[in-house]
């Protein structure tokens, strides 16, 4: 089936950690026959069905990107619920909600069990590859004197995360499992991201009591933990040159900022529809302003 010329709406919001990549997606135009067609109810488990076997592991992509160009995917997941929205009659449309953990959060596992010491690396690389991932290492050095967890393979990764003070993702798309220990700077990853009034900044950063909200014009390479560089004549001055006497050093202008929640708010013949990336973010070098 191949849909085009519609009216989209799609806000992809990435947190990472367990939360991961929420898609929801808003579609009009289409036939009321296809909508309840592709219409799937929620699984949630009950009394007879305590695995979801409701579960209909039906996927959704969405690519995105200017007209003419290269376009970039930004979500690949399960579709958790489907369903025609008729309160917006005559605009009826087609509304779909989906997570791109969802099958690794529904589906139990083998338990995992380690009894002696054991680099916490290795335990992730395990958890991936159970997961039908490879397993990324940004700055995790710690060991686990023992490990054991049950359930499914999000819950066990999220463990094995929080016991070390460690930040992770799963990227659907390139079927990778990042992990971030607390030495992660920002130095690990090479940044080639740049964000300024000439690449797309929208407005001015603002505070937040972990650092900054920036929003930006469409931009699939920001993305969750990834470090950026932020130019800008006005930015929060309390975590940028702080002089309350705060241990908080002043930043260099080549400082990164490391965002730890994404958004992408799109939309498709909408005239003055939104086609921006919002970023919280954090200092890369403030221990204080960890995402742990």
């Amino acid at each position: 089936m191949t849909l085009s010329g519609l009216r989209v709406r799609a806000t992809v919001t990435n947190a990472g950690m367990l939360t991961g990549s929420q898609l929801s997606l808003r579609v009009e135009g289409m036939t009321l026959a296809m909508m309840n067609r592709l219409s799937v109810v929620m699984a949630m488990t009950n009394v007879s069905n305590q695995t979801n076997t409701r579960f209909s592991g039906a996927l959704v992509e969405v690519q995105a990107g200017d007209a003419g160009g290269t376009l970039s995917t930004i979500f690949l997941g399960d579709i958790a619920e489907a369903f025609v929205d008729f309160s917006g009659a005559p605009s009826v449309a087609f509304q779909v909600l989906a997570y791109d953990t969802l099958p690794l959060k529904v589906t139990t596992a083998i338990p995992t069990s380690y009894g002696t010491p054991t680099p916490a690396a290795t335990i992730f690389s395990e958890l991936a590859a159970k997961a039908g991932l490879t397993f990324a290492n940004h700055g995790v050095s710690q060991t686990i004197n023992s490990f054991y967890e049950a359930g499914d393979l999000m819950k066990q990764i999220d463990k094995l995360a929080r016991s070390i003070h460690a930040v992770y993702r799963v990227d659907t798309v390139t079927k990778t499992l990042h992990a971030w220990g607390r030495s992660s700077d920002g130095t690990q990853e090479k940044t080639t991201v740049k964000l300024s009034k000439s690449t797309g900044l929208v407005g001015y950063a603002a505070y937040n009591q972990n650092g900054i909200n920036v929003t930006s014009f469409f931009n699939p390479a920001l993305q969750y933990m990834i470090p950026f560089q932020l130019v800008s004549e006005y930015l929060p001055e309390g975590w940028t040159n702080n002089q309350m006497g705060q241990s908080i050093p002043q930043m260099p202008s080549s400082g990164l900022w490391k965002p730890t929640l994404i958004t992408h708010d799109l939309a498709s013949e909408l005239p003055n529809g939104p086609w921006f990336t919002q970023i919280t973010a954090i200092r890369a070098d403030v221990p204080q302003a960890k995402a742990y």
